[in-house]
């Protein structure tokens, strides 16, 4: 009985690692991604501290004659 007790044990320590590792991997992923497209300016960020993204491409503002 205390075989299966300690087997059970280690299972559930084992599921517990696994998923653990997979959260970080999944955090860690999700931010990266979140990184690049910023980068890129694929959306509108609502952090206010970042500055503004340029939603225009260079040279089609209006130059002074």
């Amino acid at each position: 009985m205390s075989d299966a007790l300690l087997i059970a044990l280690a299972a559930v320590i084992a599921l517990a690692a696994v998923c653990s590792i997979a959260l970080g991997v999944w955090l860690t992923a999700r931010d990266i991604w979140a990184e690049r497209r910023r980068k890129r300016g694929g959306y509108l960020d609502f952090n206010p501290t970042s500055p503004p993204t340029r939603r225009s491409p260079r040279g089609t503002h209006r130059r002074r004659p």
